[in-house]
C-alpha cells in the first residue's frame, strides 16, 4: 500500500505552509472531532465494535457533544470536541475554513467540475494536517491507542479498502474487523 498523497495548504495567521489531506466521511461511515488544544483530528468509524450504542442516530461529519466523554484525551493533553477545530501546526492558531477554501478548491481535481469546499470545519469533510490523527480513540473497548499520529490504513485490527478517488482524496471503508493477531 502506497502513501496516502496529500496536499499544500497554508495558514492564514502566520503564512506558513503544511501538509493536509480531506476525509470525506460519509464514504467514510464515520464522524470527526478535533483536540481543542493541537488540532490533532479524531476519526470515529461507525462500524467500530467500540463505537457506543447510544439511542441517538448519528449522520456523517462532526460528532455530537455526548461523543466528547467517550474518548481518550489528546497526547498534547487537550480534548476532543465537537466546537474546536483545526490549528496550523506552526503557530498553532485556529485555521480559518473560508481563507482555505482557497487551496482546498485550488488541490481539489473535483473543482474543475464544480465541486465546491463546505467552508465549515463541521460539515461532512474533515481536514487531517500534517498526519496528526486518531482512529476510534474510545476510552474503552478492545483496542487501546496511545500514540501519534496514527494512520487508519495501518490500524492492526482493521481490515480496509482503500481507492484512490483523485489527488488527496482516498476513500478508506473498513470491510471488517479482524481479532487481534489475524492475518489480512
Amino acid at each position: 500500500m502506497t502513501e496516502r498523497e496529500q496536499e499544500i495548504g497554508v495558514c492564514d495567521s502566520c503564512h506558513d505552509s503544511f501538509h493536509y489531506y480531506l476525509v470525506h466521511n460519509g464514504f467514510n461511515d464515520s464522524l470527526y472531532l478535533y483536540c481543542d488544544l493541537c488540532g490533532t483530528t479524531a476519526i470515529l468509524s461507525l462500524w467500530s465494535p467500540q463505537f457506543p450504542r447510544l439511542q441517538n442516530r448519528f449522520t456523517h461529519g462532526i460528532a455530537p457533544p455526548e461523543i466528547e466523554d467517550l474518548l481518550r484525551t489528546c497526547s498534547c493533553g487537550g480534548r476532543f470536541r465537537t466546537a474546536a477545530e483545526p490549528r496550523c501546526p506552526k503557530c498553532h492558531q485556529v485555521l480559518s475554513p473560508k481563507h482555505a477554501t482557497c487551496w482546498i478548491e485550488e488541490n481539489a481535481p473535483g473543482a474543475k467540475k464544480g465541486w465546491r469546499w463546505q467552508q465549515s470545519w463541521k460539515g461532512l469533510y474533515c481536514i487531517v494536517i500534517e498526519r496528526q490523527l486518531v482512529f476510534d480513540n474510545f476510552l474503552s473497548g478492545p483496542w487501546h491507542h496511545h500514540t501519534r499520529p496514527q494512520n487508519p490504513l495501518n490500524y492492526p485490527h482493521a481490515l480496509h479498502n482503500t481507492e484512490r478517488i483523485g489527488p488527496g482524496f482516498i476513500l478508506i471503508s473498513s470491510v471488517r474487523y479482524a481479532p487481534a493477531g489475524a492475518v489480512a
